[in-house]
């Protein structure tokens, strides 16, 4: 099992219609994919979104990138984006509640090789090959939560805000997303100097009656492309 997260920055807030149906397109091909585990694509403001995908297999991840609604609109991204940025993620400890019911630790291997690195074909020719982020030593959080019922919503609102506020005050933090997943869910993206202050992120966590809470670190393992103009391996160095 790995991961897959990415974020992209618009040029204008003009070229958001064009990325919201191409992202709902992505969406309707994902629920039939075979090998995803779970995924979310979160919009984080009018030129700002991200996703997090998980994976069995890294076979199953680069079918779906070469296939379908993904493959028609990648080559589109230079036109509308300032700025794309992905990175592969291998699972790390802890683990905090369940993500629509699932668990993720059990399919975890932690023992394992890294797969080979890959490039997105529509950026090939503009940015090298991914680099590793070992040697970084960043860590990645990913963070959803889910109201049980919808008079829950601003109940997990504040949590969120809560949570947005501890994160921007921790000196260990590098750069961090959140948004609302198409899914339903708050979704909150962060990437840390390193695995342990991800870990303790995590840690920090507690559940809250009424909102289903999802929380896991993660151990990068190289990226692809800049967040906003920044390469976190070399800001986080």
């Amino acid at each position: 099992m790995f991961a897959v997260a990415t974020h992209s920055r618009l040029r204008s807030a003009r070229f958001f219609p064009h990325m919201l149906r191409a992202t709902l397109a992505v969406r309707r091909d994902l629920a039939s994919t075979r090998g995803l585990v779970r995924a979310a694509n979160a919009i984080a403001g009018p030129t700002e979104l991200f996703t997090f995908t998980v994976w069995t297999t890294r076979d199953a991840m680069l079918e779906f990138m070469r296939s379908g609604a993904h493959e028609q609109i990648m080559w589109r991204w230079p036109e509308w984006l300032s700025s794309f940025w992905l990175a592969r993620l291998a699972p790390a400890e802890p683990e905090l509640g369940a993500w629509r019911g699932r668990a993720l630790t059990p399919l975890a291997d932690r023992g394992g090789p890294a797969h080979a690195a890959f490039v997105a074909p529509a950026f090939a020719s503009h940015e090298p090959r991914p680099r590793d982020l070992e040697r970084a030593a960043l860590g990645a959080t990913l963070t959803v939560v889910r109201p049980d019922t919808p008079w829950r919503w601003p109940a997990a609102l504040g949590s969120a805000r809560r949570e947005a506020r501890a994160a921007d005050r921790a000196p260990d933090i590098l750069v961090r997303a959140r948004g609302y997943s198409l899914d339903g869910e708050l979704a909150a993206l962060s990437f840390w100097r390193d695995l342990p202050a991800a870990e303790r992120s995590v840690r920090a966590m507690v559940q809250q009656p009424g909102l289903a809470t999802w929380a896991m670190a993660w151990r990068p393992l190289d990226e692809f492309g800049s967040w906003d103009g920044r390469r976190l391996r070399l800001v986080s160095s």
